[in-house]
């Protein structure tokens, strides 16, 4: 499994109710996995998030809260037939205005692309999660162990309401992530980083830290992907 075009991302200011994430590269392949995580500076109560419209829905994860001036969302995404004509874009709208920050990934090989989609996991690409949360703190741990497929993937996103600085420096215990995309220095900081495994096993759980002894309200979500032939 791998990604078959780098992540990307994008911001937007305050009194805007859309965002539209880039995911890189060129045009996608029919049923490509999709991660796409969202951060929401200062969200406002009863803030909803409407991913785009597509053949193929979006499916919400998880959410997560960190104080009241941060929550984080993250989704998965079977990239559909209409997709593939161009470089992926994908809007998602909320019902206020706010600040946000958003990363996505692209991944082929991965059960959505087998001949029965992700059939021993009810349809789902995602094998496991694993999440964390920290108040006022430089860093964010998450709270257990992930399992990995044999040639899966974990991706995780870590996200702060610090909006000078992000969680720039790759988790490197208990293993080596690898750097997907970012946004620092706009908004919500965001990071997506990713890490593929050659053997069935149980992985992390990684603490990520803010640079310059930064310190916010910080979220950690990592998921596991299942590959192809699942």
């Amino acid at each position: 499994m791998s990604a078959v075009q780098h992540g990307d991302s994008n911001n937007i200011s305050s009194g805007t109710t859309s965002i539209t994430v880039p995911a890189g590269g060129g045009a996608p392949q029919e049923n490509q996995l999709v991660i796409l995580s969202i951060g929401v500076l200062d969200p406002p109560a009863g803030l909803t998030v409407t991913p785009p419209l597509s053949t193929n829905s979006w499916s919400l994860i998880d959410i997560h809260s960190a104080g009241t001036d941060y929550a984080q969302y993250i989704y998965w995404h079977a990239i559909s037939g209409s997709e593939t004509g161009s470089a992926p874009r994908f809007t998602f709208t909320f019902n206020f205005s706010v600040s946000a920050t958003a990363v996505a990934v692209i991944y082929q090989n991965t059960c959505t692309q087998s001949e029965s989609p992700c059939s021993t996991n009810n349809e789902s690409p995602i094998l496991d999660l694993t999440t964390g949360t920290e108040t006022a703190s430089d860093s964010v741990s998450e709270t257990s162990v992930i399992n990995v497929q044999s040639g899966g993937v974990a991706t995780c996103a870590f996200g702060t309401s610090n909006d000078e600085i992000g969680f720039e420096d790759a988790p490197a215990s208990p293993t080596m992530l690898n750097f997907q995309t970012g946004n620092d220095g706009t908004n919500a900081g965001l990071n997506l980083y990713d890490r593929r495994e050659t053997t069935t096993t149980t992985d992390g759980p990684w603490q990520a830290t803010l640079p310059e002894g930064a310190t916010g309200d910080n979220v950690a979500q990592c998921v596991s992907v299942l590959p192809v032939g699942f």
